[in-house]
C-alpha cells in the first residue's frame, strides 16, 4: 500500500519546532515516504524546504471563508470571556482543512490511495523509519488507527489525535474525513460543546464504529515519533494573565550587548559562542536577571576526553562566580550524557541570582542509573544447560486462551508483609499462588503452599545466590503440590536435584538474543516471530517467554502465556538495608570491567534506597512494566517504604473505566 503523510503550520509553529520535525524526517525516514505541508501566514520563499511538498491553505477558497465567518470563535468569543482553548473553533482548523484537502486530492488521483497519515507539526521523527516498517504497524484490514489517548493538564482527555492514520483504499476512512470537513464549512461544529478537532473526530469514530467502521490505536507509534505533549503554554499564560515575550539575540553578543540598558527578563539563556572572552562578556551584561542558564559547560567522558579548554567558556564563569552561603551565587550543573564530538559531554548550567528564587527541584538533578545487564555464565553454558534439559523435562509450557484467573506473585524481597499477604490469599482463595525460588522457602515455613515456583538461574545448585544462599538450601524442602517451571537455561544440576526430590516440572524457554539465528541477531523482530539457532535444539515455532532479567518478572510472561490477565505482586522490593562495613568493602563487575561497589544507593523523589546491580535490573524491569503494562495486564502492587513502591507511586495512573463513566 502507499503511504503518505500530511502535516500543517504557519510561521511560528515552522520556527519554533516545525524545522526540526522537517529536518529529523530528513535524517530518519526512507525518502520513498511522501510528507505534504500545508501552511498560512507563511511565506516558504522565506525558507529553504526541500524535503517536503508545500502547498498554500491559503489558495482554498473554503477554508478563507471559514476564517472569516468564524473570525470571532476563537476562544474568548470576541473578547468576552477569558480563553479557553475547548472553544477555539480557529486554532485546529487548519488541520482539519489539510489533512481533508490531501485526502481528497489522493482519493481522486487513485482508487489505491493507500495510508493518508496526520502527523502534527509539532513532533519529532526520533527513529529509523522505512515504508515496511509502518506498513507492519497498519493493519489492512483497519479503517483507522490513531495514537491512543491524550490527558491534558486541565485533567481531561481526549483522542490523540498528533498521528491518526486514514485507509483511503477503503469508503468509511473517506466518509468520515468528509464529514470532519461538512461539520466545519456548514457550522455543525459549533453545536457541540466543545469546537475542536479532537472532539470532532473522537465524536464521529465512535459513530462509525458503531456501524461497523475498523478503528485501532498505536501507542508503539511513540517508539518511532515523539510528540511535544506539555502544558497548554497558550492557554496556561492567557489564565494566569500573564504575557510571554522573548528576544533573540543575532550577531556577536559581546557587541550587540555592551551598550544596551533594556536587558532585563525573567529568564535568560545563554548559547552560542564558547570561547572564555564571549561567555564571560555575554554572563557579565546578563548577571543582573534573576535566572541565567548557560550551554555548554563541559566535563569529561567515561575515557578523559573533554571539549577543547578554549571553547570552555561557561566552565570558567561557573568557577569564578563567589561560593559561600554568605554572598555565594547559587549555581547548579544539570546533569546529561549528551555527547560532544572529539569526546566529553555537554551540560547546561543553571545560575539563581535572584534572592526570592527557589531552589532548582531535585528531579531535575537526579542522575539516572542505568544498568545494562550481562548473562552471568558463557553463552556455551547456556547452550549445553538447554541441550541438556531439553533431555531431562519432558513437559514444555504452550499457550493457553485468556480466562478470569488471577495470580498472587510472591518475589524474595526481604520486606514481604507476611500478615498481609495471607489476609490478601484469605481474601482471594481462587488466586493461584506463584513465588521464586528465594521465597519458596518463606512460604513453606509459613504454612502458605505456592501452586508454582520459577526457576530461571543458569549458575550450578552448590553455588551460592544473589541472596546470599547456597541454592541447594532453598529446594531443601519441596511439597509435591507444587508445580515447577523451570527455564531450559537453568544449570541441569538444579534439575537433577528436583527431579531427585520428586517435584513436578514444567519447562519453558526464555527468550534472549543468543537463541536467535547468528544471521538474524541484532535485527529488528518481525511479526512476533524469531528464527531460532539451529544448533541449540529448541524446536522452531516454540513459545519463547519474554521478560525481566529475574525469574519473578519472567513469571508475568508465563502466566501472560497461560491466559492470566490479573497479577497481585508482593515481595517486589528491589532494596535492601543499609549495608554493613564489611558488605560495603565488596565489589562486582566482570573480568572485562573495572571493580565496583556492590552496594550502592539510588534515588526516587526525595528519598534515597539502598540495592545493587541486580536488584536494579529489576527495578527498571517493574518500571517499564509499570509504565506499559503488555498485553492489557492488570497489576496491582502491595508493599511499602521500598524502591519498587516508590516507582509504583510516581507511575502515570490511568483514568478507570468507572472514572470516566460513573464520575
Amino acid at each position: 500500500m502507499k503511504i503518505n503523510f500530511v502535516t500543517s503550520f504557519n510561521e511560528e509553529i515552522y520556527t519554533v519546532v516545525g524545522h526540526h520535525l522537517i529536518n529529523s524526517i530528513k535524517n530518519n525516514w526512507e525518502p520513498s515516504i511522501k510528507v505534504t505541508g500545508y501552511y498560512h501566514d507563511f511565506n516558504p520563499k522565506n525558507y529553504s524546504i526541500k524535503d517536503i511538498d508545500l502547498k498554500s491553505l491559503e489558495d482554498l477558497e473554503e477554508y478563507k471563508n471559514y476564517l472569516e465567518v468564524n473570525k470571532e470563535h476563537n476562544g474568548t468569543e470576541n473578547n468576552t470571556i477569558e480563553y479557553n482553548w475547548h472553544l477555539d473553533s480557529l486554532r485546529w482548523s487548519h488541520k482539519v482543512f489539510a489533512l481533508t484537502e490531501k485526502a481528497f486530492e489522493l482519493a481522486e488521483e487513485s482508487k489505491d490511495a493507500g495510508w493518508l497519515i496526520w502527523i502534527d507539526a509539532d513532533s519529532l521523527a526520533k527513529k529509523r523509519l522505512v515504508a515496511k516498517d509502518i506498513l507492519n504497524m497498519l493493519p489492512e484490514e483497519c479503517d483507522v488507527v490513531y495514537k491512543g489517548v491524550r490527558n491534558y493538564p486541565d485533567k481531561t482527555f481526549y483522542l490523540d489525535t498528533s498521528f491518526i492514520a486514514f485507509n483511503l483504499n477503503k469508503k468509511p476512512a473517506l466518509d468520515l474525513l468528509g464529514d470532519l470537513r461538512g461539520a466545519y464549512i456548514s457550522g455543525e461544529l459549533l453545536q457541540y460543546r466543545e469546537w475542536h478537532d479532537s472532539f470532532l473526530l473522537e465524536r464521529l469514530l465512535n459513530i462509525y464504529k458503531a456501524h461497523g467502521m475498523k478503528i485501532k490505536s498505536l501507542e508503539q507509534i511513540g517508539d518511532y515519533i515523539t510528540h511535544f505533549e506539555g502544558v497548554d503554554f497558550r492557554a496556561k499564560m492567557m489564565e494566569k494573565k500573564k504575557v510571554f515575550t522573548f528576544e533573540i539575540g543575532k550577531g556577536n553578543s559581546k557587541e550587540i550587548l555592551k551598550d544596551r540598558t533594556d536587558l532585563d527578563a525573567d529568564f535568560v539563556l545563554i548559547g552560542g559562542g564558547n570561547s572564555i572572552p564571549t561567555a564571560k562578556s555575554d554572563y557579565d551584561n546578563l548577571k543582573h536577571n534573576p535566572i541565567v542558564v548557560m550551554d555548554n559547560f563541559f566535563r569529561e567522558d567515561e575515557d578523559k576526553n573533554n571539549a577543547p579548554e578554549k571553547y570552555q567558556g561557561t566552565n570558567k564563569v561557573i568557577d569564578s562566580l563567589p561560593k559561600g552561603k554568605k554572598g555565594g551565587v547559587r549555581r547548579w550543573v544539570i546533569p546529561s550524557q549528551d555527547m560532544v564530538r572529539g569526546g566529553g559531554h555537554t551540560h547546561l548550567a543553571a545560575i539563581l541570582n535572584g534572592n526570592d528564587i527557589p531552589e532548582l527541584p531535585k528531579k531535575i538533578l537526579s542522575v539516572p542509573i542505568i544498568v545494562h545487564p550481562r548473562d552471568c555464565v558463557p553463552k556455551d553454558f547456556i547452550k549445553d544447560n538447554i541441550q541438556n534439559n531439553m533431555k531431562l523435562i519432558t513437559t514444555w509450557l504452550g499457550k493457553f486462551p485468556i480466562h478470569k484467573g488471577n495470580v498472587i506473585l510472591v518475589s524474595g524481597g526481604p520486606y514481604l508483609n507476611i500478615n498481609k499477604l495471607k489476609q490478601h490469599i484469605k481474601n482471594n482463595p481462587n488466586s493461584k499462588i506463584v513465588c521464586v525460588k528465594h521465597s519458596y522457602p518463606t512460604l513453606i515455613n509459613n504454612g502458605i503452599l505456592p501452586w508454582a515456583c520459577i526457576v530461571l538461574d543458569p549458575r550450578p545448585i552448590t553455588g551460592v545466590s544473589t541472596h546470599g544462599i547456597v541454592r541447594e538450601e532453598l529446594f531443601k524442602k519441596i511439597e509435591k503440590k507444587t508445580k515447577f517451571f523451570v527455564a531450559s537455561m537453568t544449570d541441569p544440576s538444579v534439575t537433577k536435584y528436583l527431579i531427585a526430590k520428586g517435584a513436578e516440572i514444567h519447562g519453558w524457554h526464555a527468550y534472549t538474543e543468543s537463541l536467535r539465528d547468528p544471521n538474524e541477531q541484532k535485527k529488528a523482530i518481525k511479526n512476533n516471530s524469531v528464527t531460532l539457532n539451529p544448533d541449540i535444539g529448541i524446536p522452531q515455532g516454540s513459545t519463547l517467554i519474554t521478560g525481566g532479567t529475574c525469574a519473578a518478572m519472567r513469571a508475568l510472561g508465563i502466566f501472560h502465556t497461560m491466559g492470566f490477565r490479573h497479577f497481585d505482586l508482593f515481595g517486589f522490593d528491589s532494596s535492601m538495608e543499609e549495608p554493613t562495613k564489611e558488605q560495603m568493602k565488596e565489589t562486582t563487575g566482570a573480568e572485562d570491567e573495572e571493580p565496583r561497589p556492590k552496594y550502592f544507593q539510588v534515588g526516587v523523589g526525595d528519598k534515597n534506597y539502598w540495592t545493587t546491580g541486580e536488584l536494579l535490573a529489576m527495578a527498571q524491569d517493574c518500571e517499564k512494566t509499570f509504565k506499559e503494562p503488555p498485553m492489557e495486564m492488570n497489576l496491582n502492587f502491595f508493599g511499602e517504604d521500598t524502591l519498587i513502591n516508590a516507582l509504583w507511586d510516581i507511575k502515570d495512573k490511568p483514568q478507570t473505566f468507572e472514572e470516566k463513566f460513573n464520575g
